[in-house]
């Protein structure tokens, strides 16, 4: 129910005021101050003052309907009355306006509908009590204003041209639309076409006032003037000249055509409900009439509308899609042959999830065809190179997998047994069959990647000739190229490619490394048998390209998968050790984990051997190493590498040993000394150089340092300085003396040092001990030396020093 206010002109005592003159007569008790100063500011009859001069008669007045919504809805229908109510003059009229704040107060009605309604008053109430009112139309139901439209020539154009306008009010750039004509009925039925044909709540905002004396000041954006009311303005308004039957030759949105023709062609009715749904969608007007027609007058969307009336199944407001998705569905599902897969992602999102049910199973079969198609419609094979062959950039081109969306969204739900039967299952798989069988290799990944999404199995069996094209291709190329963990049956066809290798490596087994380097990242943890040429072939790739952590990793897994069987240990070894070298820490490990007696290859310790030799830490470690290895049978006979390296390594030892025992001639130590590799003398230099200082015999040590290799014996000439300025033992000093000469060492500091403080007899007894090793000519030169040095010596430390 609608309040109601009356304006007229009262008799004392007849209006709100009381008082005679205009003023609001009645009100109902919902009408409040508010209300009543929109209804005075802009919704009042308008006489024509020139008319009133002329004492027109007052059946030449025509009613008149306004419409505005400041806060307060309100709309007022007027009349005149001719003669004021206390006296003679012209000018008296009554407005009945009805009024509420609340929009749904109109029902499905536009406020053009109430022209003519059998709820307006022409006269004054009793009393100043207005009434209530439930509005009802006029005349113009939906039904006749479309009869009015078709009827009308270019009647369909005409309210297109309207909607356009009404359509644009809201922008700031929009002009007014101002009507020119005698008959109120005219225009205010070419406003409720027009307004029939916005959402109700659009419809309500516009606002309008027919007739008005002075367009430019009304406030509506819809105005209408009598053309013998005076001038008609044109500037600034969009024209519709009813009078003469002009109408403006604009531009007409295609949407606006659109709803015009609906609402001629169908029924009124039902089209307004498609403009609620249209309204509510928050679509652009295109795909907004698209759905409209869709959900209410069963009218298929065009192709180019079909994405957005589908995204709005998904993210459409609920309460609108659940009331009006299945009617959509019904109408858009009911042929998807040939949909674009990315419109029928969203189908399939609506139908699979169990709302709209009936139309699962064939929107999910489109979808799989749409897919398929979208996988094979493209390659990605260019003229690719095979595996190891130089891209165009030089980098090789068999690290780039294929790019494509298809197949990568994410599992579909899997839809009930009812709607999934064993017919679909049946179509499904002849789909894909009929993909995978005209796809190139990227393509044939890229269907079986749909497959896996779709939670289908590949026919895999109905197409042996593709299979086999593309495990032949596939073998070309390297691990990256495909990921078989997207496919349905990843784990059959990686068998198979395994048994192309093999064929691969029977015919041309000089590609083993080849193969290895290509496959060994996807192949490794399925090698079973080392000993068979592609898994040979793919752990020694392995360990070529890992680092030392994934060496010792995979070492240790395989040893482990030999379960104490010792011929299958040294399979493996043999394998994994193909193509490297082993580190001392996988030899260890193999001491430590293979199975008793496992026998390794005395070449490949002897490679360990040669590699470790570079440092003299690395050819210690392999020495014990090569010891352990022996004691625990891992080694039946050394090879000549290691036999070499723990024969010269004994040899030192002895010798290190034997430097102490006088009864050991000088002449046998170097001869044994020179038959040890300069590497193992150096790995050992601590040991030699601590047995050189402490053997007591010069003469020995004098040959000995000519013979040590040089880092050995810069290390003893530093350590023999050392002692000499530290210990001053008698044999140092005697072997320093003798090693002393040419231009000065650290063993001439060192003897300066000790003949500063050492007394005579022990200068002496040096000189003794010389002369006793049978060189006169060096003891006699090591007195004059050494009388020199110690008289410098204590001169310096009675000069001054510089300042």
């Amino acid at each position: 129910m609608m309040d109601s206010l009356l304006y007229t002109d009262c008799r004392p005592g007849q209006g709100l005021r009381g008082t005679a003159g205009l003023q609001f007569q009645a009100a109902s008790a919902g009408a409040d101050p508010e209300a009543m100063a929109l209804v005075q500011r802009a919704l009042l009859y308008e006489p024509p003052a020139s008319w009133m001069r002329e004492r027109r008669p007052v059946a030449d007045y025509p009613p008149s309907l306004a419409h505005a919504w400041d806060g307060w809805l309100a709309t007022a229908a007027g009349v005149y009355l001719g003669r004021e109510a206390n006296g003679t003059r012209e000018g008296n009229q009554l407005t009945h306006a009805v009024v509420t704040r609340d929009p749904d107060g109109y029902g499905p009605l536009r406020p053009a509908q109430l022209f003519g309604a059998p709820f307006w008053r022409t006269t004054p109430v009793d009393g100043t009590v207005g009434p209530t009112v439930d509005p009802v139309p006029g005349p113009l139901d939906a039904e006749t204003v479309r009869d009015f439209v078709v009827a009308t020539p270019d009647g369909v154009r005409r309210l297109a041209t309207l909607l356009t306008a009404l359509r644009a009010l809201g922008r700031p750039d929009a002009r007014r639309v101002l009507f020119v004509a005698a008959d109120p009925g005219a225009v205010l039925t070419w406003l409720a076409a027009g307004t029939l044909l916005l959402p109700q709540r659009a419809a309500l905002a516009v606002g309008f006032k027919v007739f008005t004396t002075n367009p430019a000041y009304a406030e509506q954006q819809v105005l209408a003037v009598h053309p013998d009311a005076g001038p008609v303005p044109a500037d600034d308004y969009l024209l519709i000249d009813l009078a003469r039957d002009v109408w403006p030759d604009g531009p007409v949105e295609p949407a606006a055509l659109g709803w015009a023709e609906l609402f001629a062609a169908g029924d009124p009715y039902d089209v307004t409900d498609a403009v609620e749904i249209a309204g509510g969608s928050g679509l652009p007007a295109g795909e907004a009439l698209a759905l409209g027609a869709a959900a209410v007058l069963g009218r298929r969307p065009a192709d180019g509308d079909l994405p957005a009336v589908v995204r709005w199944l998904v993210d459409g407001a609920p309460e609108l899609v659940e009331a009006y998705g299945g009617a959509v569905v019904d109408t858009v599902a009911a042929d998807v042959t040939g949909w674009p897969a990315a419109v029928l992602r969203d189908l399939d999102r609506v139908t699979g999830d169990g709302r709209f049910p009936d139309r699962a199973a064939d929107v999910r079969i489109a979808l799989l065809a749409a897919e398929t198609r979208e996988a094979t419609a493209e390659t990605s094979r260019r003229d690719r190179p095979r595996g190891g062959e130089a891209d165009a950039d030089g980098t090789g081109g068999s690290h780039e997998r294929p790019v494509r969306d298809v197949g990568t969204d994410g599992a579909l739900p899997a839809l009930p047994g009812r709607e999934w039967t064993p017919a679909h299952v049946e179509r499904a798989a002849w789909i894909l069959a009929r993909a995978l069988d005209a796809a190139d290799p990227d393509g044939f990944d890229a269907v079986l990647r749909v497959a896996t999404r779709f939670g289908l199995t590949a026919p895999l069996d109905r197409v042996r000739a593709a299979v086999d094209r593309f495990v032949a291709d596939w073998a070309e190329a390297d691990d990256s190229r495909y990921d078989p963990g997207g496919w349905p049956d990843g784990g059959h066809l990686t068998d198979l490619l395994c048994d192309h290798l093999v064929e691969v490596l029977d015919q041309e087994p000089y590609l083993a490394d080849s193969v290895g380097d290509r496959w060994w990242r996807r192949l490794v943890s399925r090698v079973v048998d080392p000993a068979s040429p592609l898994d040979r072939a793919v752990v020694g790739a392995a360990m070529a390209a890992g680092s030392p952590a994934y060496r010792m990793e995979l070492l240790g897994f395989d040893l482990d998968k030999t379960r104490g069987d010792r011929h299958a240990a040294e399979a493996a070894l043999a394998a994994l050790w193909r193509r490297v070298t082993p580190t001392a820490p996988e030899l260890e490990l193999v001491r430590d984990r293979a199975p008793a007696a496992t026998r390794i290859s005395p070449s490949v310790i002897d490679d360990h051997v040669r590699a470790a030799r570079a440092t003299p830490a690395g050819l210690l470690a392999a020495v014990e190493l090569g010891r352990s290895l022996t004691d625990r049978a891992h080694l039946q006979e050394p090879g000549p590498e290691l036999a070499g390296l723990l024969a010269d390594d004994a040899t030192l030892r002895g010798i290190v040993d034997g430097m102490a025992v006088p009864e050991l001639r000088t002449d046998d130590l170097l001869g044994r000394l020179r038959s040890v590799a300069a590497d193992v003398v150096a790995a050992h230099l601590d040991a030699v150089v601590a047995a050189m200082l402490d053997c007591g015999r010069p003469a020995l040590v004098t040959h000995l340092v000519l013979d040590v290799p040089p880092e050995v014996r810069t290390g003893y000439l530093r350590a023999l300085a050392a002692a000499v300025r530290e210990d001053g033992y008698e044999s140092d000093i005697v072997t320093a003396a003798l090693l002393r000469g040419g231009p000065p060492t650290v063993l001439d500091e060192a003897l300066t040092h000790w003949l500063v403080r050492a007394d005579e007899a022990a200068v002496s007894a040096v000189t003794d001990r010389l002369a006793d090793l049978g060189d006169r000519a060096r003891s006699d030169a090591w007195a004059a030396w050494a009388a020199e040095a110690r008289r410098n010596r204590v001169i310096k430390r009675f000069l001054p020093r510089r300042r």
